[in-house]
């Protein structure tokens, strides 16, 4: 009996409280603000159709006429905003440096704070043996089109085990300490079986901060945790 009377002491409660908190009128509750309409004007419209394999588009800082979108398979490709048109001619093709199938591959790119004046971008990839490789490259100074091949420049090789997967593959600079964040993959197969993501010692599934002019780690701004408590400077 008292059990129920619990019961039905706290369902009361509840409902008055509920009953007290509703606004008069409005049917919702004071102080919260409904969400908005769903918006109409929203809606995806195709660019181009003539891409194998993308899986990442950027431009360089202030650029508003060029989308440049990385294939897998090795090529950056350059699209005219105004048209969603491919130029003839591959911003970069390395499909020659790299291992293919299943998620190998080109697969990140990231252009310098400063690409207007120093003409400077990276890219990440599985190189021939499957191993991740971070390099940078600069644009061509007679074709700003076209990236300079002879400029390539590896930064870093991380060993990777023989599993095609879990490779990463991200880019991005930080506005803040201006360094070169780097996503990796931990290594593949399923479930992490050699505990990268978890060693302080194994770049794999980590995110890295190089260097861009080094591919050391990036002094820049605070300390890295990690590091200081015994794990790999990056």
């Amino acid at each position: 009996m008292l059990s129920r009377s619990f019961n039905l002491f706290t369902t009361l409660s509840v409902a008055l409280l509920i009953f007290a908190c509703g606004g008069s009128g409005g049917g919702g509750v004071e102080g919260v603000t409904p969400p908005p309409a769903p918006s109409t004007g929203l809606r995806l419209q195709p660019v181009t159709t003539a891409l194998s394999a993308p899986l990442f588009m950027t431009t360089p800082p202030g650029d508003f006429a060029r989308l440049f979108v990385v294939e897998q398979g090795g090529l950056v490709r350059i699209l005219d905003t105004l048209n969603g048109t491919p130029r003839a001619t591959a911003f970069l093709d390395i499909h020659l440096l790299i291992s293919t199938g299943s998620e190998r591959g080109l697969l990140g790119m990231a252009f310098d704070p400063d690409y207007a004046t120093n003409k400077r971008f990276f890219i990440f990839y599985t190189n021939s043996s499957g191993d991740l490789v971070v390099a940078r490259y600069f644009a061509s100074t007679a074709n700003a089109d076209l990236a300079d091949a002879t400029s390539a420049q590896i930064l870093k090789t991380i060993a990777h085990p023989t599993n095609s997967n879990h490779n990463g593959g991200m880019l991005a600079f930080s506005p803040i300490d201006r360094c070169l964040y780097v996503a990796t993959g931990d290594g593949g197969s399923s479930g992490d079986p050699g505990n990268n993501g978890q060693n302080p010692n194994s770049l794999l599934g980590k995110l890295l901060r190089l260097d861009p002019a080094t591919g050391n780690a990036c002094t820049n701004g605070i300390d890295n945790p990690f590091a200081v408590s015994g794990g790999a400077a990056e």
